[in-house]
């Protein structure tokens, strides 16, 4: 509403609320706010940002080549940063970075490959018929996905509060 002054019906505003309401609770855990969770909102802020600029973008442009101009301006823009943290910022670190991944050439790939080049394409293929509130609860799972992932993975485990939480995320999705 804000940024392009489209009006939401209140079908999607309540999915939006109860999706809030849902990741709130996931993620509540009984300790006071701290910068961490100010990181989070700023992601949030920032991945809601990037989805509703990519609804028009994917309409209007073909996929592959939208996936790849936004790869090629992520990647600049991480190289960029990475250096410029390396030499300016903390050079004597650089040497420590570069051991520590030596060996996480499979891990790496992984994370650059799936996790974001297919990641990003699958994203900018939906988001070409999917509307950007809608996309954006559906993204709303994300806490969900690793909430599960921490208990498979990890052992983590989720109290009563926690299901509730990923229960409304869930019923959010379902209503939009």
């Amino acid at each position: 509403l804000v940024l392009y002054g489209r009006q939401s019906d209140a079908k999607t505003w309540l999915s939006a609320f109860v999706a809030f309401s849902g990741t709130a609770l996931l993620s509540f855990d009984g300790t006071p706010p701290n910068v961490g969770d100010g990181f989070s909102l700023a992601a949030a802020a920032a991945s809601a940002l990037f989805i509703l600029r990519l609804e028009s973008a994917s309409q209007a442009h073909e996929t592959a080549g939208l996936n790849a101009a936004t790869l090629a301006c992520s990647a600049a823009f991480c190289l960029t940063w990475a250096a410029v943290d390396l030499t300016l910022v903390e050079p004597e670190r650089a040497a420590t970075v570069a051991e520590s991944l030596s060996g996480l050439g499979p891990q790496l790939f992984y994370l650059s490959v799936v996790t974001t080049a297919v990641a990003n394409w699958l994203q900018t293929i939906g988001q070409a018929g999917v509307r950007a509130q809608d996309a954006a609860i559906i993204y709303s799972l994300d806490p969900v996905y690793g909430a599960c992932f921490s208990w498979l993975l990890l052992g983590e485990t989720l109290g009563p509060q926690g299901f509730a939480g990923g229960a409304l995320v869930l019923a959010a999705v379902a209503l939009s």
